[in-house]
């Protein structure tokens, strides 16, 4: 039976730097949450499919800074901890409304304590505290292909330099490698941010100043760690340019890109724009330092993260804001979600199976809509590539990881639609038009606002000063530091690496933006480039005295331990 095109699910996975820095309301809380609501029930989900034996793919990104902490002994055992504590309060919600002769809250207490004490059960016994592990198996299997990412999703457009911008890849392509034991060719861009080739200079003040100069675009730092794909937002190539005389081909023994000039185009102008193709990013002349951009389909991801028009604000699924006092477990629906708290309706679970079979119908045929009139607009076969945060799934919508199960049954099970990787598509096209991205992300109104803003209620100016007066910094210590021998000054400098890389974070800027925890992400920047500079001011004494004094060693170790990522780091990498 002949295809309408192909769907390409993707999934991307990430949290800051939360372990040893705050437990609850902001800290490793946030990955105890996604460990158990989503990561756990989304590896049961895909294992299921696969026991099936659909010949389905989804593409997952899992950041390199993530991967970090889910490994980390701190996580593994306070996890069990986590999950303990809420089946204690589960056991106690129980109690409280069976006292209370409330008994179909008494009954959704019980339902709680089951899926913690299986979430612990498969944790511990299922998947032997190894959740990596897993999802490197169904990789393995061939039904997920895993992307990396900057180390600490770095907003790439606005770091001040290509060679930062090139060791944040680097790092996230080492880490994949250790964790994975094979190299990545696509990556998860942090927010997809993208910014062309351009004589670029920072717009706040610093010790940088305002001197503009030469940047490469960030698909030639891709290429240049052998990243061959990526993702945007549409918004990006509605606002760039596709070529019309253009096309590529990836040279495998190169792995640079092969300019090819077109005899005919038998498309329209109007087509060359469309989310259902992806591209070949270029943003010089023609030339092999391209990476090709899957695109992101605005209107279908719309039906599933959007709380107002999507699946998610149904009225039978869990509400995720009203909590119980006691615990913080939910009982209560969406009922309406322009409802106030007070009102909404107690959450009947035989509600939901029919619900998420409806919405995961819609869906499926939606997909199979959209590829269809594609085609026979322009007698090819498109792409429908949907990427979601990987948390929405469980964690914000609580049935998300069942509608995901029932909706990629579906389309798998539609002839007519080839349900695959990125990765497989990429490798199955034999070559790819060639475009311009405008400079953008997927944040609100697809510029940098999310990240860089200059409101004075949430303000986020200050952030990248402190950011641009370490990037400045470091790169003159790595400059002069680069032929070191002294062992302990070179472990110094790499935990100031470190202490750079969770200044770069993207999530500071967006936590204060949103507002979500903004006086949390105001501190950790805060606390990053302090441990910085004191530590920088260490090596200096270090050179000048030949020793540490107790006070400065356990400084040293104190951030040694508090900060505990990327062990196998070496700044030297930052300047090769």
């Amino acid at each position: 039976m002949e295809t309408v095109g192909s769907f390409v699910l993707v999934l991307h996975s990430h949290l800051p730097y939360v372990v040893n820095n705050g437990t609850w309301p902001f800290g490793i809380d946030w990955l105890y949450e996604a460990a158990a609501e989503t990561y756990i029930p989304l590896i049961n989900v895909l294992n299921e499919l696969a026991d099936e034996n659909l010949n389905f793919g989804v593409t997952i990104g899992i950041t390199p800074v993530l991967l970090e902490q889910l490994d980390h002994k701190v996580f593994k055992k306070g996890f069990v901890k986590y999950l303990n504590q809420n089946i204690k309060f589960a056991k106690k919600n129980a109690d409280f409304f069976k006292n209370e002769n409330d008994l179909h809250k008494h009954y959704l207490a019980t339902q709680w304590e089951k899926i913690f004490t299986k979430h612990k059960k498969d944790f511990l016994e299922k998947f032997n505290s190894d959740l990596i592990g897993e999802f490197k198996k169904l990789q393995e299997k061939g039904f997920v292909d895993l992307l990396t990412s900057g180390a600490t999703h770095g907003y790439f457009p606005l770091l001040s330099d290509d060679k930062l911008i090139s060791s944040q890849i680097k790092i996230g392509v080492d880490t994949y490698k250790k964790f994975f034991g094979k190299e990545p060719t696509g990556m998860w861009l942090p927010e997809c941010a993208y910014r062309p080739a351009y004589s670029w200079r920072p717009n706040v003040n610093s010790e940088l100043g305002f001197e503009p100069k030469y940047r490469k675009g960030i698909e030639a730092l891709m290429n240049e760690n052998k990243i061959h794909y990526f993702f945007t937002d549409f918004a990006l190539v509605q606002n760039g340019n596709v070529s019309t005389s253009h096309y590529t081909t990836l040279n495998e023994k190169t792995g640079f890109f092969d300019f090819h000039k077109k005899e005919f185009d038998f498309r329209t102008t109007k087509s060359l724009k469309t989310p259902f193709r992806p591209y070949c990013v270029i943003s010089e002349a023609f030339n092999g330092e391209a990476a090709v951009a899957f695109v992101r389909d605005p209107e279908t991801a719309r039906q599933v993260w959007s709380g107002e028009i999507g699946y998610p604000g149904s009225p039978e699924y869990l509400d995720f804001h009203k909590k119980h006092s006691e615990g913080g477990l939910r009982y209560w629906k969406v009922t309406d979600n322009k409802l106030d708290m007070a009102f909404k309706h107690q959450y009947y679970p035989q509600d939901v199976p029919r619900k998420i079979e409806e919405n995961a119908h819609h869906f499926a045929e939606l997909v199979y809509k959209v590829l269809d009139g594609y085609k026979l607009w322009t007698g090819t076969e498109g792409i429908l590539v949907a990427p979601f945060d990987t948390e929405l799934f469980g964690h914000w919508w609580f049935e998300g990881p069942q509608f995901l199960k029932t909706a990629l049954k579906k389309i798998a099970q539609n002839p007519r639609i080839k349900t695959q990787t990125a990765k497989n598509y990429f490798q199955s096209k034999k070559s790819f038009d060639v475009a311009s991205l405008a400079e953008g992300s997927w944040g609100e109104n697809n510029n940098h606002n999310t990240w860089l803003t200059d409101d004075p209620f949430r303000t986020t100016t200050w952030t990248w000063t402190l950011v641009y007066n370490a990037e400045k910094l470091f790169k003159e210590k790595i400059t002069y530091y680069k032929n070191v021998t002294d062992t302990k000054i070179i472990e110094i400098l790499n935990q100031v690496a470190r202490e750079l890389l969770l200044i770069q974070s993207s999530d500071w800027q967006f936590l204060i933006t949103t507002i979500s925890a903004k006086e949390y992400a105001e501190r950790r920047i805060n606390r990053h480039y302090v441990y910085f500079k004191r530590l920088l001011k260490i090596v200096k004494n270090k050179e000048k005295n030949g020793k540490l004094t107790k006070r400065e060693e356990n400084f040293f170790k104190g951030c040694c331990k508090k900060d505990s990522v990327f062990k196998e780091i070496d700044f030297r990498d930052f300047i090769s």
